[in-house]
Formats: structure tokens, sequence, C-alpha cells
């Protein structure tokens, strides 16, 4: 994998605007880790040493290939002796390799250098090129490829003299497929583009793969990015849509909302605009992703359902606050007044507020949330409340009911 990383940041120093470009790079050994990868000194070093041996394979149209050595020179300076004072390796390209080298860019070669060092796995990195390419950056978003020659991109078979395929690596379709699995997993978490699969039979075997790729993050150079919301999303989906547009988020809004919930994300979004207006933010997008990650869009919608909660159970007019708390007290006494009568335990509770909640429309959003607080809280206190008074009307007052029963009864 270092190989290849050196390879990678070696070609993302060719001007390929130059009419003749230079075939040297000289790549500090730091730059592993303004990429990310950590302690890569030793692996960097090891990687240098064996970089010279490797060949790379062109197909020719005649069904036969050419083979030529990646490069003509490998140097490697320690810090002690470098003119630049770090460490670093220069390389020189095989003056054979220029024609593919230096025209990159017109066949869509140009990725972002960040998505393919950050690959965890060399077949990870060479499917993220292989899909760029044949994709043409996720602009072709269905594609399919013969089995084999997807396996001979990848490294995982070979050609003899004859052109027959020798030496396959994962023959059997599930082995491969789990190959595949991994590496499209590697994507979600360090990749521009996303992708899922599925084997196309051609005869009684698995022939070809069939790709569908996305773009899930913005690809500045090429100017594309990612959908906001997918075809057939919801009138709601695509308002959330608009709202996270405007604060400059770039990702779908629709996998957001599957992800997190509508009710959180509007929360997160609530927070955010909130902010961008007292002009404390710099990057709402990035603002609404921290705060959908810690927890804090998640609590405020909690919070903004409990409200809801209460004033679905507050007639019109009646939304006095001191009146609301007191009311809130008194239906809290009647919950600790049946939990006592029917000698109900802590567990049980729990269990019919898990059980009456389960079915409504703000499980997903109130379970996460609750679990984490230990079903304790006040959040928990409002729940177990409704819940109690519900189950056992003939044990409560319509004072705990009605909000201007129980102001009656206390004015009189």
């Amino acid at each position: 994998m270092f190989e290849k990383r050196l390879i990678v940041l070696a070609l993302a120093c060719i001007d390929h605007t130059s009419e003749k470009p230079s075939l040297e790079a000289i790549i500090p050994l730091r730059a592993f880790e303004e990429h990310g990868i950590e302690n890569p000194y030793h692996r960097a070093r090891r990687a240098g040493e064996t970089l010279p041996t490797r060949t790379v394979i062109i197909p020719r149209d005649d069904g036969g290939f050419d083979i030529y050595p990646w490069l003509r020179h490998l140097r490697y300076v320690p810090v002690e002796d470098s003119d630049y004072g770090y460490s670093y390796i220069r390389i020189v390209f095989n003056e054979e390799l220029r024609p593919w080298i230096t025209n990159l860019r017109s066949h869509y070669a140009v990725l972002p250098i960040h998505d393919v060092l950050q690959m965890p796995s060399m077949f990870a990195a060479r499917l993220y090129e292989v899909l760029w390419h044949v994709s043409m950056a996720g602009r072709r978003p269905t594609i399919e490829v013969e089995l084999l020659e997807l396996k001979f991109a990848l490294g995982l078979v070979e050609r003899d003299k004859r052109g027959a395929w020798v030496r396959e690596r994962y023959q059997d379709w599930r082995d491969f497929r789990k190959q595949l699995q991994v590496a499209l997993k590697a994507f979600k978490a360090h990749g521009s583009l996303v992708a899922t699969f599925k084997g196309v039979r051609v005869g009684r075997k698995i022939g070809k793969v069939s790709f569908h790729v996305e773009v899930a993050k913005p690809i500045p150079h090429l100017g594309i990015q990612p959908p906001l919301f997918e075809g057939d999303a919801r009138p709601e989906q695509q308002r959330i849509a608009e709202r996270l547009q405007s604060i400059g988020f770039t990702g779908n809004a629709v996998k957001l909302i599957e992800e997190h919930s509508h009710p959180v994300v509007e929360a997160a979004l609530v927070i955010t605009e909130r902010k961008q207006k007292e002009g404390v933010l710099k990057r709402p997008g990035g603002f609404l992703r921290a705060i959908l990650k810690d927890g804090t869009a998640r609590q405020e919608a909690l919070t903004r359902e409990v409200k809801k909660q209460r004033k679905e159970r507050v007639s019109p007019g009646s939304d006095n606050d001191d009146w609301l708390e007191a009311w809130e007290a008194h239906r809290r006494e009647v919950a600790d007044e049946i939990q006592a009568a029917e000698e109900l335990d802590r567990e049980q509770v729990v269990a019919l507020v898990k059980e009456t909640l389960r079915n409504q429309p703000p499980a997903r959003l109130i379970f996460p949330m609750l679990e984490q607080n230990e079903w304790r809280g006040p959040a928990f206190e409002t729940y177990r409340t409704r819940v109690l008074i519900e189950r056992y009307p003939e044990r409560v007052p319509s004072s705990a009911l009605d909000l201007e029963t129980f102001q009656a009864s206390r004015a009189s």
C-alpha cells in the first residue's frame, strides 16, 4: 500500500498543464502525515526499496501486452543529508510511460489525492481508481464491468502469452464479493464516491459486475457536487434539503434524515440557523454535522418533542407557563400515586414506557436519548407520567386530564 501511496504522491507532483512536463518528483516523507497517515517514515523507506522492482502491464488491442518498470530512478535522502531540511524520496518515472502519465486529465484520472491515500488497502485504492475512471468521476452512475477484466485491473488475475487468463485469485464469487464489500465500506469512510454492486450472470456463472456509483462529497476540481436529495424525496425532505442548501451543507439530505431522523435534522437546522443569524459561524455546514454527531441536536429535538406533547394536552388559550408548570407537577403526583397503588417497581414502569412508545412516530428520536440517560431525568418523567395516566384512567382525577378543570379546582 505504501508503494501505491508513493506513486500517487509522485503523480500529483507532475504538471499536467505543461507541454512536456518533467517526470521527476520530490516526495517529503512528512507528506504522508499531512494526509493523516501515522508513523510513515519506516514504511515509506521500505516501500522505496521495493518500488523500483514493480512493473506496469499495459494490454494491447491485439490481445497481447507490454510490461514496463514504473521508475527509471529512485533515491531516498535522510534528513541529515537533505538540502531541504527534511527526509524525502526522489522519483523519476520511466520515460516509456510518459504517454499515459502526462495525459491523465483527458481520462478523468485526476482523483482527489486524499481519497486514494486514505484507503486502507491496495485493493480498495485500486478499485476506487477503476470506478472513478469508468464512471467518469460519478457522471456515469451505472456501469457494468467484465468480471475478469475487473480482476485484471485489480491485479488478481494474469494473462499468459496466448492471452488466456491464469493465476486467478478469489475464483469463488462469494470470496471476491466479500473483498468488494470491504473495499466499498472504505469508500464510505474516505472517498468522494460511494458505490454498491451486484453480480451479473453470464450463463450459469457470475461473469460481470454491475456498479452503481454516487458522488458523496464535493469534487471541486471537476465542479461536481453531491445531490442534496434524490428524485423520490418526499415534500418535507425537499424542504429540509432546501434549508440545508441555504446554510452551505453539500451532503445528501435524504441519507442525513435516514441516519438521524427528521426531527433531529430539523432541530440541528434550527440551532444552526439561529447561530448563523448571530454571526458566530464560519462554517455552518460543518457546525450542523458536529451537533448531529455530539448529540446536541438530538437533545434539542427531544426537548421540542416534550414541549409539543405538553401543548397537545392544553386547550387553546390556556398557555400560561405558571399554570402549565403547576399542572405538570399535579400530574406527576397522580402518576406517583398510581405507581404506588399498582405496586409497580421501576423496571415495570420502564417496560410500560417502552411498550407504549415503541409504535409511536417519535420513537426513533426518543428511545436513543432515554436509553442514553438510563431512563431517568425530566424527559423520562414526562413520558412516565403520560403513560401511567393513560394506562390507569380509573385512578386519574379529571384535574389531571384537563388544564381548565385543574385551574377551576385550584381557584375554588
